[in-house]
């Protein structure tokens, strides 16, 4: 089969995307020939089988002058690809429908975010299949979709408890208000006054870039936050983190904390997992990969920073041959279900079946 990817970015060292070249290196093992246009082509490795081309954004502002562009390559590659694949990019699902159409390729969509628009039901019409992580992340019924898990590098996310350091939180995504970062603040302030012991030894490190303005501003209301909270001295802002540079901060982490609500099911949870540290979330997802002993000890309640302050606490108080097995069972999950290895052999299947 030969399978042409549509993507963003292809870059290694992007610290949102950068996961995604290695989704395209699997994929390569299984294709006979992988096209990949992107509108940003940053660092990739070179494979024999796989074809970059770039619509060069930075250059060309002019959506429309990529669009013309993406055309021009779906008309020239005709005879290298059977089926287009985009990744989270329903506009450009949409103009892949001329080559479903008029040159018979089939056009599948992966989209694993839980805010539903116009333009991504126009998407979903035209795609013979649409891919997502989890069910809860794609925001309406079609019988179309297909959950197939996320595809975490579980050799790159390993634990390593020897540079583990004790009562040491992490946050690490993309600072944007649906992150609810504002509640983490407010539960550490709640346990200052509830358990000053625990409070005086923690230490957060909070690590992401905006990326937009209305991102800067949320930013910038945050640190303002944390100093009226009085929390300078317990917050290390790390700022924006390449992908292929995550890993040793998730080591380095005894719990890490995600606040996004269920619908938008964050990747970094899963490396979290992966890294071994103890993981606190609000998304309900998770719940199928928990048993009652899991989901009591590492769920809170969305938006609850009164729930998150609580369940905190009592992991502080955790014994560590008790911290030890969780971490163990949090890896085995993220083997099981959310590798790399499985996810591309899930792909293979629903590409080839489109």
């Amino acid at each position: 089969m030969k399978l042409l990817i549509f993507v963003n970015k292809l870059d290694e060292n992007d610290d949102l995307l950068g996961f995604f070249p290695g989704w395209v290196y699997g994929l390569a093992r299984n294709m006979e020939k992988i096209s990949v246009i992107t509108q940003h082509a940053g660092r990739f490795e070179n494979h024999p089988n796989i074809a970059v081309y770039s619509l060069d954004k930075k250059n060309n502002p002019s959506l429309v002058g990529r669009m013309l562009g993406y055309w021009r390559l779906l008309w020239r590659l005709r005879g290298e690809y059977d089926l287009i694949f985009a990744f989270m990019a329903p506009i450009w699902a949409i103009a892949s429908a001329p080559a479903k159409y008029f040159l018979g390729k089939k056009l599948v969509m992966w989209y694993a975010v839980w805010k539903d628009s116009l333009k991504l039901r126009k998407a979903a019409f035209f795609c013979d299949k649409i891919i997502t992580s989890v069910p809860e992340a794609f925001p309406f019924k079609t019988k179309k979709l297909a959950a197939v898990g996320q595809g975490i590098d579980i050799s790159y996310f390993t634990p390593n408890d020897a540079v583990r350091e004790k009562n040491s939180l992490l946050f690490l995504g993309r600072i944007s208000p649906i992150k609810k970062l504002g509640v983490l603040l407010s539960s550490l302030k709640i346990i200052g006054e509830k358990n000053p012991d625990i409070f005086s030894k923690m230490k957060l490190a909070i690590a992401g870039g905006a990326s937009s303005e209305a991102d800067e501003k949320y930013l910038e209301k945050l640190k303002n936050q944390a100093k009226e909270l009085r929390l300078e001295e317990k917050i290390s802002w790390l700022g924006r983190i390449s992908h292929k540079e995550i890993s040793p901060y998730y080591q380095r982490a005894e719990i890490f904390i995600n606040l996004t609500p269920t619908g938008s099911f964050d990747k970094t949870i899963l490396e979290a997992m992966s890294s071994g540290c103890l993981v606190l979330a609000s998304n309900k997802a998770l719940q199928r990969y928990y048993d009652e002993d899991m989901k009591n000890n590492f769920l809170f309640k969305e938006g609850d920073a009164d729930d998150l302050a609580a369940k905190l606490s009592e992991l502080f108080k955790l014994p560590e041959s008790n911290a030890a097995n969780y971490r163990k069972i949090s890896r085995d999950i993220i083997i099981r279900d959310h590798s790399k290895e499985n996810l591309v052999e899930k792909l293979v299947t629903v590409l080839k079946a489109a």
